[in-house]
């Protein structure tokens, strides 16, 4: 498993920078078709090393140019039976009697990305972030060794055909039914579009 901190790493053929060292690797492997055997050449901070293998280079960034992060300490409840539960959350004491609507408002909802709420809102910007999140999503299923990279490609035409296009079609059906403006449908449709290609770059 790579070490993902963030920092920025600089491709030695192409010169583009990458926020991941997997980010990084994956680039290797799918634009420059480099193989684990390659030669590789870290250019980070200006660094000039060339290595024998993909082993070796990743070894040399975490060692030499990734700083580590501090790990968070999260306190442990020594008698959880005995400790009081919030008054937002329900106590269920017979897993029996479990209603279909319990879990309905249970927890607060925090928001997660925090990218998408400004005041200047970018269309560029949702459609880069949703790139962004396919080649994450790649990146995760190429880091894992069982599978091919046929494999991923059959993955992502099944989460292509079976999730997003389904998804899309509603959207695209719902958005011209209710929206009449022809500039807002045009920037609906701009979104729609970037959102049912996200593994076409």
């Amino acid at each position: 498993m790579l070490n993902n901190n963030k920092f920025n790493m600089i491709c030695f053929i192409c010169r583009t920078n990458f926020p991941l060292l997997s980010t990084l690797v994956v680039h290797y492997k799918m634009i420059h078709m480099l193989k684990p055997s390659s030669t590789y050449e870290c250019i980070e901070n200006h660094c000039t090393q060339a290595f024998p293998n993909l082993d070796s280079l990743k070894k040399h960034v975490m060692r030499k140019h990734l700083k580590p992060t501090p790990k968070k300490l999260t306190p442990v409840v020594k008698n959880i039976n005995n400790t009081a539960i919030p008054e937002h959350i329900t106590k269920i004491t017979n897993s029996d009697s479990i209603e279909s609507d319990i879990f309905k408002n249970v927890l607060p909802v925090t928001e997660c990305r925090n990218e998408l709420v400004s005041e200047h809102f970018s269309i560029d910007n949702v459609i880069h972030l949703v790139y962004q999140s396919a080649i994450h999503f790649t990146m995760s299923l190429h880091n894992n060794n069982n599978f091919s990279r046929k494999d991923v490609v059959n993955i992502q035409k099944e989460v292509s055909q079976s999730l997003i296009k389904p998804i899309t079609d509603l959207l695209t059906n719902f958005v011209n039914y209710k929206i009449k403006d022809p500039l807002l449908l045009s920037s609906f449709h701009t979104l729609i579009f970037a959102f049912s290609i996200p593994f076409k770059l």
